[in-house]
């Protein structure tokens, strides 16, 4: 897949929303040929900054579910949890290397600071026997997921996420097993960050 197909990908699915749009067409005028890995690096450090002073807008307690929303986008998963409260997921996939949750309480305002889940604490946190649901909970949607003919039955799903503050990009992955529960887990370098 060419870096300009990955690019012009990119561009088609984040120009859904507004927000992205604007922040696309800064990009465009700051570096008009950004075709190559490197350009969707910066570009989605550019959207996760722009993520961050939205959020320090939002305050727990008097945010409402509307408010964050509006600022943040549609939702790309909803959990509901057992106190009538629910968890809205932001994934800033398919390329993207955040994912951050938003607690809505039961009177339907901001319960706590929105938050990256995509850390190592949270990997740290998925156990072997957990089920898709649970993993789901925990770090939210994967970036994207795979099936190997040699093991058949077995899933992988795979989270890109930044560490060392954003100066290395990694890859976790939960592999399920034919029952829909984690058998292991693994982690590396993000492999198109390495060079040939």
């Amino acid at each position: 897949m060419s870096d300009s197909y990955m690019t012009a990908r990119l561009r088609k699915h984040l120009a859904k929303r507004s927000f992205y749009r604007r922040v696309l067409a800064a990009f465009r005028h700051l570096a008009p040929r950004a075709t190559t890995i490197a350009g969707l690096c910066a570009l989605f450090t550019v959207v996760a900054g722009c993520d961050a002073r939205k959020i320090e807008q939002l305050i727990p307690g008097q945010a409402t579910e509307a408010e964050v929303g509006a600022t943040m986008g549609r939702p790309t998963a909803i959990y509901e949890l057992d106190t009538r409260a629910r968890i809205l997921e932001f994934a800033r996939a398919p390329e993207g290397q955040v994912t951050y949750f938003a607690e809505i309480g039961p009177d339907g305002k901001l319960a706590r600071r929105i938050e990256n889940v995509l850390t190592a604490q949270n990997f740290a946190r998925i156990r072997v026997g957990m089920s898709e649901d649970e993993v789901r909970r925990i770090i939210g949607t994967p970036s994207y997921t795979e099936q190997y003919k040699l093991k058949p039955g077995e899933r992988i799903w795979t989270w890109r996420w930044l560490r060392n503050q954003g100066n290395e990009s990694m890859i976790f992955s939960a592999h399920f097993g034919p029952e829909g529960r984690v058998v292991t887990t693994s982690e590396g370098i993000d492999p198109r960050t390495i060079k040939n």
